[in-house]
Parts: structure tokens; sequence; C-alpha cells
């Protein structure tokens, strides 16, 4: 049997020469970099691979003191026979959207139920080829099938599936965006391309010229997860992209953008997603200022340790930003978010300055530090939200306070001034029964959860409404789904259940003293 007929029928374009190519085995992806003998004197014919997995490798190219191919990571090649009957190549993409959109049903005799009556099923394939017509799709999905050219006649995939709108290929054996290009071009309603975890051979301005012109003229987001293209690279797309407002470029080990000007290339953005890079430097972030339309920018699980505040001119448009999972470590960078002028949605969390303060008062106090947000970590903030917050940050900085030098305070707590302007300022000492002020409106209460077997003291105010006051008991005791609260008297133990989620507790009469019980 030749290698040919092992491992099936090969496409014109994939050919004996095989260097380059993508490769799927059991599941694993991979790249030949080597195809010839190990050693050079053996007669079997290997393929060294280099895998997208490194732990699926074991070793770097390098064999018994010979190199015969290199890899990014030094445990990511191994060998594999030409011969091996697990290695698949790359199909073309017509016969993948084939497979999987049409049923290959046809007419027919079949049995049907325990008495095994005969059913003609005249005209059941006419039906079947109406419901699947090609031309009518518009989202379509193709991720894993092993999809890595065009193969079919000029303007066939035009004539097949003009329809769609939405592609994705991620996951497949493309080994050029040129290829990828090539089926693009013939669809020319496309607006939203996933092409993730494809390992593309380096981009070049010469392929590019060649190949993209008219590919893309109306794709408006694009989705590079973990394709390794490099940012210059990125930029060398960007011309032909006219028209694109969503970029999707993480997990690519991204840490610089190298020089101002590869940023600039992208003045339609207003989507940029840089997740899971490798950024560890605010002065990077800072150079995304030239994108005059960027208004939603997520910066999850990379390295940065700071925030520097922007300038009056940078970020116009920023409204949502996301820095979930990186090293954040002091407070004036939370200060430095007051900065940019359009910021309303934060998604701010498993950052090192936030175990500075229990868990559940970290909702309140980034709402109360950071002044223009409406939504943070998904949860809307009303107005009376807002108050809220604020009111127990303060009681929270009259606290610190304490143990603070002034110096330190006002470095710590650059928006408390601004907040007792507004508010008054806070004092712990015991309430008159006249007094207005904001020292009457937090109220030292007892949480008891008896489900959970614990209680803790709290400040609150009793501006709060039930609904956050039910929020704040379920983080505090760990509850998930619904909880009831009903306040007990510290004076004469009367009980009331706080039913209205709208309410405020001090709606209610709860005083400083009484106990909230918590029931689930």
């Amino acid at each position: 049997m030749t290698i040919t007929e092992s491992i099936g029928p090969l496409a014109d374009s994939q050919e004996a020469d095989r260097i380059g190519s993508r490769i799927e085995v059991d599941g694993h992806f991979g790249s030949i970099r080597f195809r010839g003998a190990v050693p050079a004197e053996s007669n079997t014919d290997w393929y060294g691979v280099e895998w997208d997995d490194p732990t699926r490798g074991k070793h770097s190219g390098t064999f018994k003191g010979v190199t015969y191919f290199t890899t990014r990571e030094p445990t990511a090649g191994s060998f594999l026979k030409t011969c091996s009957k697990n290695i698949h190549f790359a199909r073309g993409f017509l016969q993948a959207l084939s497979e999987k959109y049409l049923v290959q049903l046809s007419d027919s005799v079949v049995r049907l139920g325990g008495d095994g009556k005969e059913v003609e099923t005249v005209g059941w394939e006419k039906i079947v080829k109406k419901q699947t017509q090609l031309s009518r799709l518009k989202e379509v999905g193709l991720a894993g099938l092993n999809i890595g050219f065009h193969d079919g006649a000029p303007g066939e995939i035009t004539t097949t599936c003009p329809s769609i709108t939405d592609l994705d290929l991620s996951r497949n054996l493309f080994s050029s965006l040129s290829d990828v290009a090539k089926i693009c071009k013939e669809l020319p309603n496309l607006q939203s391309l996933r092409i993730s975890f494809n390992r593309f051979k380096p981009l070049t301005a010469d392929s590019a010229q060649e190949d993209f012109p008219s590919a893309f003229p109306n794709l408006q987001a694009i989705t590079l997860f973990g394709t390794h293209i490099t940012w210059p690279e990125l930029t060398i797309l960007s011309p032909y992209l006219p028209a694109l407002t969503d970029l999707h470029f993480g997990f690519n080990s991204l840490s610089t953008f190298q020089t101002p000007t590869l940023i600039t290339s992208f003045k339609t953005i207003t989507l940029l997603n840089l997740e899971s890079n490798s950024l560890s430097s605010w002065s990077e972030i800072s150079l995304l200022s030239a994108l005059p339309t960027l208004q939603t920018l997520f910066l999850q699980n990379n390295s940065l340790p700071s925030i520097d505040a922007p300038k009056p001119i940078d970020f116009p448009s920023l409204k949502t930003l996301n820095l979930n999972t990186n090293k954040i470590s002091s407070w004036q960078s939370i200060h430095n978010l007051n900065a940019f002028p359009s910021l309303c949605e934060l998604r701010f969390k498993f950052n090192p300055v936030l175990s500075e303060i229990p868990p559940t008062d970290v909702h309140y106090i980034l709402i109360a530090r950071i002044g223009n947000l409406t939504i943070l970590n998904g949860s809307t903030i009303t107005p009376r939200n807002r108050i809220d917050c604020e009111l127990f940050y303060l009681g929270h900085c009259a606290q610190s306070r304490k143990t603070l030098s002034d110096a330190d305070f006002d470095s710590q707590h650059p928006r408390y001034k601004d907040l007792v302007k507004l508010h008054g300022e806070p004092n712990l000492a015991p309430k008159s029964a006249t007094s207005t002020a904001l020292k009457d409106r937090l109220l030292v209460l007892t949480l008891v959860c008896a489900a959970k077997g614990k209680s803790v003291e709290k400040r609150l105010p009793g501006t709060m409404s039930v609904r956050v006051l039910r929020a704040t008991v379920g983080r505090l005791f760990g509850i998930r789904g619904a909880v009831r609260v009903r306040a007990v008297s510290g004076a004469d133990g009367r009980e009331v259940e706080l039913e209205d989620e709208m309410r405020e507790v001090g709606f209610y009469g709860v005083e400083s003293g009484d106990r909230i019980v918590v029931e689930v």
C-alpha cells in the first residue's frame, strides 16, 4: 500500500511534499516540519510534527543529537510514520459544508412500527432538499471539521451558499490565511468570521496583496484566538478589513504592540478583545488610545500590575472595560479609572488589591471609589444603589482613618472629600433621636444565618434597599439562590418580615442594635 492510499484521497494541492501542512491525529492538531528518514540511513519515512499542544510532543525536533526541525516549545515535537492511518490532512470547504448541512435521504420504502408496515417515502427527497437548501444558510458552523482549502471551481462557493453572514472555521487545518481568504472572497455577505486555533504560515505584505483584496469587504467581526499571529502581521491584514468593528485577538502571547504606528491602522474598531495574552505594562494599553472609536476593551487574564490615568484627550469613547484576573495591587489604580471620561461598565475580580477587604464589601467599595460606573461585574447600579454604597464606604473610611496618617488616608481614599460634600462627614458615635446626619444612616446590625451557624456584625446604611441587603447576606454567608430576611428588634424582640425588595431597610423601622435573620 502506498503512502497516499494509507491516508486516503489527497487533493492536488496536498501532494508529496507536506512540510508546513496541518494535520489532525486523534483530536490533536499539529504542523509538519520535516519529512524523511530518521536517522538518515533508515528506510522508514517519518513526519516531524510540531504539536499545537506542547505536552503532546517529546522533544524540540532534536533526536539523538541530530536536529531535524525546531519548535516554539521544547516539548512540542515528535515523529510519526508517514503511513500512519491515524493522520488526517485537510479537506475542502464545500465537502464539509455539504456533509454537515445536506441530509442524504432519497425516495425509498421503509418499515415502521412493530407490525412491519411498509411506507413508500415518495417526495421525501424533494422535501429534505428544500429544507436543507445551502443557498439559504446564513449562520454556518464548521469548526473542527479538518477544512483547509477551497475545493470547488472559481465562483462555486458563491453559487452554493451566497447568503452566509456568520462563519465559524475554528480548529480546522488551514495552513495559511490566503486559503481562508480564497473562501471568504466568494461569500459577499460575510459579516462575522471565526478562525480561532488555526496555525498559519507567517503573513507577508506580498501574499496579502495577492490574495486579500475583495476578500473581506463587509466583514465586521473577526476572531483570531490562539492563532499565534503577531500584531505586525495583523496590521498587514488591516487594510483589507475596511468595515471591521470587532477584533478578538486573545490567547496569542501578545506582550507588546511594538510601535504606536501599528495601532492606528484599526481606526474603525469599537470592540477589542485582548484576553489571555501576556500584557504586563499599562504603557502598552495606553497606546490603544490612538483608536478614536474604541468603546469596549477586554483585558482579562493578563499580567497588568497597575492602571495609569489617561490624558484628558485619551480613550474618549471607552465605555466598557474588563480587568478580571490581572495583578493590579493599588487603590490608586482603581481611582485612576475615574479619569476615563466615558467609562460606565467595569468587570474587576481576582486582583490582589481586593484581598485587602472582606469579599462581602468589595462590591460596595468599588462602586463608591469609581464615580461614573452604572454596571459593575454584570450588576446594574441604580442611583439608590450608588447612594447606599457611598454611605457604606464612608463608614469604612471612618474606621480606617483611625489607623492611617492624613497623608496615607488621602492617598488611599482620593474620593473621600468629594463624597463628604455629597453625604456629610461620617461619625459612628451613637445617634440622637432627632439627628439626620450620615452617622444616623449607618446602622450597626447583627446578621444571623442559622442554616450556616454564623453571625456577623456589619454597619449598613438605613437607605440600603431590601434587594441589596439580600444580595449582601447571600454573598456574606455563601448562599446561592433566593433568601428571606426579617428584622428582630434589639429592644423588644419584635419581628418584621422585610418583604418589599424595593423598600429601604429604614422603612421597616430597623435600628442599630437590631438583628437581621436570614432564612434560606
